[in-house]
């Protein structure tokens, strides 16, 4: 991954300008989701960045532990799903590692 060198400005300061190093694939959806709706990239990275920060998952503290509130009826996560999904992200990030940069 080269990641693609963007400027985008930044609306709480009209006059100030930043790069961001971010993958090509980001890069391109970015790209994609601009054109769509004939936006500038700025536009776009902005009105992703909101929707996705409105996005996050809301949750609660108790203890110093968070507490995600989650939908009636979803199903409970049991300690072996997480050392399933420990197991998975592991895997992929070795893959990750060991593999050729693009």
């Amino acid at each position: 991954m080269h990641g693609q060198h963007i400027a985008v400005s930044v609306l709480f300061w009209p006059q100030m300008r930043t790069s961001l190093n971010i993958e090509d694939e980001a890069f391109y959806m970015l790209k994609k989701c601009s054109e769509d709706r004939n936006v500038s990239l700025g536009r776009a990275a902005s009105d992703l960045i909101h929707r996705g920060a409105q996005s996050l998952p809301k949750f609660k503290t108790r203890n110093g532990w968070a507490l995600l509130d989650v939908p009636s009826g979803s199903p409970p996560v049991t300690n072996q799903m997480i050392d399933e999904w420990e197991k998975e992200d592991l895997e992929q990030e070795y893959q990750r590692a060991i593999s050729p940069r693009r």
